[in-house]
């Protein structure tokens, strides 16, 4: 059968949907009957991805359109529309073989104010290619955007500004026009935050700082300044990371003391883009060593390593290849094996169990998507009142006369 293979490569400039002046996006692809979704990038922009989809697709030639939607995330309520565009894949629109990319402008409705434009590449494999699905390199790279990240970790022997001798000390990080805060410690000179943001770097932007000052919290008046430090954005290296501590210097006549430990990190988009083609052309290879035979390295992690973290990650990785069976007959069979005791067998929170409730989780959450998510769609739309998951009541309104109409359950 016929292939079609979609990376989502990065997208820029799309609209913010929440408070921070950013957005968690994502992207969900679909294809005839089907559909995939990319991982959530927190607080960008400009996200990127980096992730590629293979869709199963009749017929010998390309037919058809590939649909993209970009969403911002929310932990609580709906996620928020970012845009949307689609790729026309018959009458020439993409050949078989050849990989088609480009950066595709967002559409959506005018009350939606949709900005941005994603970075796909989609590419037709005609059935007979033996199985093979190439790996697809993204050739255009964003210029001059990227990502900051400032973490404001801790201070010491800073100035005291209160009578108890003590501080209250909070910090406010700017950058480009941004600016965040962080939480206040009260009564110390030597405050501890580990408090972290993130930035996006425009082009324009590259030749910045990042500024860093310190306040002491007052409930009633204005803060007091306490200091401030600067990092030019060229002292940080592409794709590194700084963890320093760096003397506060006064911004006017305040007294200042101490020192201010920050950890920083700049990635630019060409960089991100060089790492994940880095990553994407050993991927193949990784993929055969974890799915081999015999799935000892597998086994061996998990024995290592006994997180619920590594469970869903390797859960994942083997039902996304069909596999999922195999590697928990295996993770099953070694528990059963090193279980002296049959009454405890399985009595302990082992990567057996810890994989089995993963993978369950897994096939349980699509499941209850595909089977009541129309359901509870149909009824969060309806008006209150229409419906009534009680079937006793339903049954005494049907029955009670009283002129009002049975809900639906």
């Amino acid at each position: 059968m016929a292939k079609l293979v979609v990376k989502t490569v990065q997208a820029r400039d799309l609209k913010s949907a929440d408070s921070n002046g950013l957005s968690d996006p994502y992207v969900i692809v679909r294809f005839n009957d089907k559909k995939a979704k990319s991982k959530v990038v927190k607080r960008s922009l400009n996200p990127l991805w980096s992730e590629q989809f293979v869709f199963d697709a009749p017929g010998g030639a390309p037919s058809g359109k590939v649909s993209f939607t970009v969403m911002d995330w929310d932990r609580v309520g709906s996620d928020d529309f970012l845009g949307e565009f689609s790729i026309a894949l018959g009458d020439g629109g993409v050949e078989a073989g050849k990989p088609k990319e480009a950066w595709y402008k967002l559409d959506g409705p005018p009350a939606e104010k949709v900005t941005g434009e994603v970075h796909a590449i989609v590419q037709w494999v005609a059935a007979g290619h033996g199985g093979d699905v190439p790996t697809l390199q993204p050739k255009l790279v964003a210029e001059g955007s990227g990502q900051l990240f400032v973490g404001v970790i801790e201070a010491r022997n800073v100035a005291a500004k209160d009578a108890s001798g003590t501080s209250d000390p909070l910090c406010k990080v700017h950058f480009n026009g941004q600016r965040y805060k962080t939480k206040q410690v009260m009564k110390t000179l030597s405050p501890v935050w580990h408090d972290e943001f993130y930035f996006e770097v425009p082009k324009a932007a590259l030749g910045g700082a990042v500024l860093v000052e310190m306040f002491d919290w007052n409930l009633l008046g204005a803060n007091d300044p306490m200091g401030a430090v600067s990092v030019p954005l060229g002292d940080m290296p592409d794709g590194g990371e700084l963890d320093r501590w760096l003397p506060l210097v006064p911004q006017k006549k305040e007294k200042v003391a101490g020192e201010l430990r920050l950890r920083l990190a700049y990635l630019s988009a060409a960089k991100a883009q060089m790492n994940a083609r880095i990553a994407d052309e050993n991927y193949d290879a990784l993929l055969r060593i974890v799915l081999a035979q015999d799935v000892v390295l597998i086994s061996v992690l998990c024995d290592v390593y006994q997180s619920n973290e590594v469970a869903h990650v390797v859960v994942s990785i083997f039902e996304a290849n069909n596999q999922a069976h195999r590697v928990l007959n295996q993770l099953l069979f070694r528990e059963i094996k090193r279980t002296e005791q049959e009454t405890t067998l399985f009595r302990t929170d082992s990567m057996a169990t810890k994989s089995t409730r993963n993978y369950m989780k897994l096939i349980a959450t699509t499941y209850l998507r595909d089977t009541l998510g129309p359901l509870i769609a149909e009824v969060l739309a309806a008006p209150a009142g229409s419906f009534e998951v009680d079937p006793s009541k339903v049954d005494a309104a049907a029955g009670g006369g009283g002129g009002g109409a049975a809900g639906a359950h």
